[in-house]
């Protein structure tokens, strides 16, 4: 556990986004990417169709009678808490199964959290992509000022790598949208990999739609401040208290997963052990 801090305080924290920004069932940002390439069958799909073992009751029967086409009574069948579904069934029967229309007569601020959950994702990937050079910065980068919140385009790499190592500076990663600042050269081919695998261009950010977003950029990593941790033990067990000071946006559960990263993929292995 101090290993694993020390080398978090010393070398900056992935920013991930966490699950909470992709839903129950982890796949708003899939309704993002269909969105994105006006697959709108496929968008309504994921919010209202394809059950999966997370579904059960009346949230699956009402998934399935949304894949026959049962619209009015998968409407129905959708318990409460389930509005975007709910609307999206509605729609589709009164227009005759114009998923277009039903989705564009959605709330714009929904409609645009789907595709923000499709940036989060992708801004993920290029985290995951860069994960062993977060302390540093490529030229073609935008890298973020910490103590001023500025950004700049990195021209000179070797000039302003050792700032980055002090952590006066970090490498920005994309939250592709249309005014999104671009980069170049490694940066820039790293970007597109990410989009060609999850079959978008830079363009599809571009278009006029009622939830296309600006975009921009996010530091790839985040500083601790105020540090401290301790021990003890109450009728439950034993525990540990970390304490900390973190920028604004950053999440406490990027820091927990990096700290317990370890013990959650043994517990996935053994889970995976005890279902085969």
């Amino acid at each position: 556990f101090r290993t694993v801090l020390s080398r978090l305080q010393e070398k900056g924290v992935p920013n991930y986004f966490g699950a909470q920004r992709f839903g129950m069932r982890g796949d708003t940002a899939l309704t993002g990417a269909a969105l994105m390439r006006e697959d709108y069958e496929a968008a309504a799909r994921h919010i209202a169709g394809y059950p999966s073992e997370s579904d059960s009751g009346g949230v699956r029967e009402a998934r399935e009678l949304f894949m026959r086409g049962e619209f009015e009574k998968a409407a129905t069948t959708f318990p409460r808490g389930y509005p975007e579904a709910f609307h999206i069934c509605k729609m589709l029967a009164r227009n005759g199964g114009d998923y277009k229309r039903a989705l564009f007569s959605m709330d714009r601020g929904m409609l645009k959290f789907y595709v923000s959950a499709l940036q989060s994702e992708l801004f993920n990937e290029a985290v995951a992509r860069r994960i062993g050079f977060l302390d540093e910065v490529r030229a073609g980068d935008w890298a973020h000022k910490h103590d001023s919140g500025g950004a700049f385009r990195v021209d000179d790499q070797a000039a302003e790598n050792p700032r980055a190592l002090r952590f006066e500076i970090s490498a920005m990663g994309p939250l592709f949208g249309s005014e999104m600042r671009p980069a170049s050269g490694e940066p820039l081919r790293i970007e597109e990999e990410i989009l060609k695998g999850a079959g978008l261009a830079r363009g599809d950010f571009e278009k006029a739609r009622p939830f296309t977003c600006q975009g921009d950029r996010r530091p790839l990593r985040f500083k601790m401040e105020e540090v401290s941790f301790e021990t003890g033990a109450d009728p439950t067990g034993d525990y540990l208290k970390l304490r900390m000071v973190l920028p604004s946006g950053c999440y406490a559960t990027s820091v927990l997963r990096e700290l317990g990263k370890d013990r959650m993929n043994d517990e996935a292995r053994v889970g995976k052990s005890a279902t085969a």
